[in-house]
């Protein structure tokens, strides 16, 4: 940098100007660029469009019409409300569930009560009839029936 007389440093400056006929050629470059990518955009867009007119449709494919009503609940709190005391009426109830195969259904309350009284049902790897017969004769009753928790205590205990 060259120090001026006066000890300060001496400050240049351009000694031409910026380009005006290359800006003007870089601007119009750009205008014709977009003008261009414009047009060929539309061009792609358009063949796009007419394309899938032509493709047939796929079978998978979703149907025009939406599904049949209704998709929302009107009122979500009175829907659960009803859909509870249904259930409770059920739970609290006997009925039958397969009248021809003979099944019902029983209070909750009553249920846990023969559970408790009777156990819960075991399933064993033997004939079904030799499974019963064995813990009966085990448990000194051959041929009476015994509630589940008894045998279970009558296998535990070795009898």
């Amino acid at each position: 940098m060259a120090v001026a007389g006066n000890g300060h440093p001496r400050h240049d400056h351009e000694h031409s100007d910026v380009s005006v006929r290359g800006l003007f050629y870089f601007i119009a470059a750009l205008a014709i660029g977009g003008v261009l990518l414009h047009f060929g955009l539309k061009v792609f867009w358009n063949s796009l469009t007419t394309s899938a007119e032509h493709r047939p449709t796929s079978p998978f494919s979703y149907p025009a019409e939406p599904p049949p009503g209704p998709r929302l609940l009107p009122n979500p709190p009175e829907e659960l409300h009803k859909y509870l005391a249904s259930e409770r009426r059920r739970l609290n109830s006997y009925g039958w569930v397969n009248r021809e195969a003979g099944v019902v259904h029983i209070p909750i309350e009553r249920a846990m009560e023969l559970v408790l009284q009777r156990g819960l049902p075991v399933r064993s790897s033997r004939p079904p009839g030799e499974a019963e017969q064995k813990t009966a004769q085990r448990a000194g009753t051959a041929g009476a029936r015994q509630p589940i928790v008894a045998q279970r205590q009558a296998q535990t205990n070795g009898e």
